[in-house]
């Protein structure tokens, strides 16, 4: 990939690298990657702002719904006995 810039640039950008110690490419490379990272934790928050508004729920209705969600799982859940692990191994019957 090749990119021109103004001069004036390149030496701020370079001094910025240099202050990092890293070469103008690896430096550039962090801050392009750094900002994709950015804009796609960006778009995730949107999204979730979105599927928010979309499903009629605000903020203040956060700890009822969970409440409600986590007693439905609580419900409907298969449980062992208590005392009793949920997965017991099997017993080996090794005879010399």
């Amino acid at each position: 990939m090749q990119v021109t810039l103004p001069e004036e640039l390149v030496a701020r950008l370079e001094a910025a690298a240099q202050a990092e110690g890293k070469s103008l490419e690896q430096w550039l490379g962090d801050k392009v990657e750094g900002h994709a990272d950015e804009r796609q934790w960006q778009d995730l928050l949107a999204y979730g702002r979105d599927r928010g508004r979309a499903s009629g729920y605000n903020e203040e209705d956060s700890p009822r719904v969970v409440k409600e969600w986590r007693r439905e799982q609580r419900d409907s859940s298969v449980r062992p006995a208590p005392g009793r692990f949920a997965w017991t191994p099997p017993t080996c019957n090794y005879r010399r």
